[in-house]
């Protein structure tokens, strides 16, 4: 019979994540704690993805991380918040998560015109490696600013970004072979089928 460090680190792995995915995360903490193995896999399951609902947790990640080597195991940031939140504080938040948390490859928000350029700066500094972008709202009113913000931020990770999102419009518009044909590790091509109301 197995003992517990004998344990296979692919069950651990699966384990860790169920654990994560049941919202027990005091768990998974206290995990940590229980030897250099747990804590290293437990560690990658509790950092690689994470989820913000306002800036505040956001800034205090910034804070706990900046002297930490677990800032290099976060791989996804969600960040979900009010919209009425100060558009200063969320570019600023926006720019120092990429600063803190270099190895981003994934990072999904509902972006404001002035928060792509904020992305922008982060995705030229830092965000080296980014994926995947946020999806665009598309709408007819800022169609334009909203084509323009999210395909100058794709065309800066061209070559890591596997999803790429096109506007709704009609498939014969030259803007959307320009902007698929530059992107050379696409994986999906998602196409909008109408505006965001």
């Amino acid at each position: 019979m197995l003992c517990w460090k004998e344990l296979p680190n692919e069950i651990l792995y699966e384990i860790f994540e169920q654990l994560k995915s049941n919202f027990v995360l005091h768990d998974l903490v206290e995990c940590q704690l229980v030897c250099k193995n747990w804590r290293k896999h437990a560690s990658f399951i509790l950092y690689r993805k994470l989820t913000f609902d306002g800036c505040l947790q956001g800034e205090k990640l910034i804070e706990c991380m900046q002297n930490s080597s677990l800032r290099s195991l976060v791989h996804e940031i969600k960040f979900w918040r009010n919209r009425r939140i100060d558009n200063e504080r969320i570019m600023s938040l926006i720019y120092k998560l990429a600063e803190t948390c270099p190895n981003v490859e994934i990072f999904k928000d509902n972006l404001r015109i002035n928060h792509w350029k904020a992305l922008g700066g982060a995705v030229r500094n830092y965000w080296k490696q980014l994926k995947q972008l946020p999806e665009p709202h598309w709408s007819m009113y800022n169609d334009e600013n909203t084509f323009a913000n999210y395909y100058t931020v794709a065309t800066v990770c061209r070559r890591t970004h596997t999803h790429l999102v096109l506007p709704p419009v009609h498939p014969t518009n030259p803007t959307i072979y320009n902007s698929s044909s530059s992107a050379t590790t696409l994986h999906k091509l998602d196409a909008s089928q109408s505006y965001s109301q």
